[in-house]
């Protein structure tokens, strides 16, 4: 486990798909390494941005084993342990720390409506009791957010220059771009501008139930991006895995 706490900027990772609808393995790590290459200092992967709910653990699994095994640190990863069982967010948990990850992101279990905190508390619990790993630890600083993933040097530099007297003009910057992409459906937005600045369409695709955003709705983003001079930063070529 890492020395030192999550810090600085952390990006909730898109999750590409096949036009077959099953999550591209080789897609998802070169946009890991991508991510991290631009500057973010982690990633937190499965989460909502990733669309962790339309996926089964096992698939959830699986591409953090391809993160792990295409040479990933498993320190700069944050996984998603969100499920509505206490075993299932067990296995996910236990998984994901014996690869060695930074941290874990757990969510309080929500099918069931109108719980008491008792039950809350009984379900951490319970997960904590079968995992029974220090990497549930508290503390980390920075962000997680999901401009991240298509604005990490934009966001770095607020978070290495916040005490200078350019912090403001930097954060304002980067609200810009985040109201922007924000008044579109959030995930397929970004996927669609991932999907135009990589010339690689097939990343525009989600799983149901959310939809891929209209050629209007796409035509009239990108518009708006221009309009504020937003960039996207240098990809890193490389054949995919």
């Amino acid at each position: 486990m890492p020395a030192q706490p999550f810090a600085g900027v952390l990006v909730p990772v898109l999750t590409p798909f096949t036009p077959a609808g099953e999550p591209d393995a080789g897609r998802f790590v070169a946009f890991c390494r991508w991510l991290l290459d631009q500057g973010a200092d982690g990633l937190a992967i499965f989460g909502t941005t990733s669309e962790a709910n339309s996926m089964s653990a096992g698939e959830r699994m699986a591409l953090l084993d391809r993160l792990v095994a295409s040479g990933i640190p498993p320190a700069k990863l944050m996984p998603g342990a969100g499920a509505c069982s206490v075993t299932e967010a067990a296995t996910l948990i236990r998984h994901a720390v014996g690869h060695g990850v930074g941290g874990v992101l757990m969510l309080p279990p929500f099918y069931y409506k109108g719980m008491d905190d008792d039950g809350l508390f009984a379900f951490f619990a319970g997960v904590i009791d079968r995992v029974a790993s220090p990497a549930l630890r508290k503390g980390a600083v920075g962000c997680i957010t999901a401009s991240g993933n298509v604005n990490v040097p934009g966001i770095r530099k607020v978070y290495e220059n916040w005490k200078t007297p350019q912090a403001d003009q930097l954060q304002a910057e980067i609200t810009t771009a985040r109201k922007t992409i924000q008044a579109y459906p959030m995930v397929p937005a970004l996927k669609r501008i991932v999907a135009h600045f990589h010339n690689d369409p097939d990343w525009a695709a989600v799983r149901p139930p959310m939809v891929p955003l209209s050629e209007a709705q796409s035509k009239a983003l990108l518009a708006d991006l221009a309009k504020i001079g937003f960039t996207l930063g240098e990809r890193r070529r490389e054949a995919a895995e």
